[in-house]
């Protein structure tokens, strides 16, 4: 994928929020975000609207006050609170994704819970995946398979 299609993405979303928090800062930073997004797709084939439904949940892309930056996941297991980049959220989804047999549903459980059914944090998995449905609805592309 590239940068231009992500940043549809991204559009979409900001549509779908037009008075979310942090419009503004996401708004200057969307060459990176793109960037960022397409980069972990074309590097882990994590799809755009995975990663950008889990980032936003997360910490609205990393401008959530105390976030850091991070988009979801810590630098590793080691190091849990310090603040992980997108590729950090990129590896533990396509990570998830394999262990939960293909699903992006239940590597969006494993992502926030380490279980592909998100456990006590069913609600969470419902509504990531409800928003990556609703970002490829708006931007009329295919839902990725396992969603």
């Amino acid at each position: 994928m590239t940068p231009t299609v992500a940043a549809t993405y991204l559009a979409a979303l900001l549509a779908l929020y037009p008075h979310g928090l942090y419009r503004q800062r996401i708004l200057a930073a969307r060459e990176s975000i793109s960037q960022r997004l397409s980069d972990a797709e074309n590097t882990l084939g994590v799809p755009v609207p995975v990663l950008l439904a889990v980032a936003w949940n997360e910490s609205h892309l990393g401008f959530a006050p105390g976030s850091g930056g991070c988009w979801g996941a810590p630098i590793n297991a080691a190091h849990r609170l310090t603040a992980g980049t997108s590729v950090h959220a990129a590896r533990v989804l396509a990570r998830g994704r394999t262990y939960c047999r293909g699903s992006w549903r239940g590597a969006i459980g494993f992502f926030r819970s380490g279980v592909c059914s998100g456990g006590v944090h069913a609600d969470y998995v419902a509504r990531v995946s409800t928003l990556a449905h609703r970002l490829t609805t708006a931007t009329n592309t295919p839902l990725p398979a396992g969603l």
